[in-house]
């Protein structure tokens, strides 16, 4: 499975290293999607590059992946309180 770089990518954003955005209208709080517990490791859109997608082994029923996620601290400039959402898109290959 392959998470893409989201509706409000930073600039020198890749699908190999994807720089996620959470937006509120022009006010954006940097983030990142994480295969692992400790945030090593970003999910992104390529195989054989840094963000590689995961494998998951199908069984016929439901299967949940977990995704983790964490927003920077120290971001530059102060952001007000507000709705900051972004959009990922989830390629699964069957």
């Amino acid at each position: 499975m392959f998470l893409n770089q989201g509706a409000n990518p930073d600039s020198g954003s890749t699908e190999a290293a994807p720089l996620r955005q959470l937006a509120d209208g022009a006010n954006k709080l940097a983030y990142n999607l994480y295969t692992d517990t400790e945030g090593n490791i970003v999910w992104g859109n390529t195989t054989g590059t840094l963000g590689t997608g995961v494998p998951i082994a199908g069984t016929g029923q439901e299967v949940s992946t977990p995704v983790y996620g964490k927003i920077q601290g120290n971001q530059s400039g102060n952001v007000p309180v507000g709705t900051y959402q972004d959009t990922v898109v989830a390629t699964v290959t069957f």
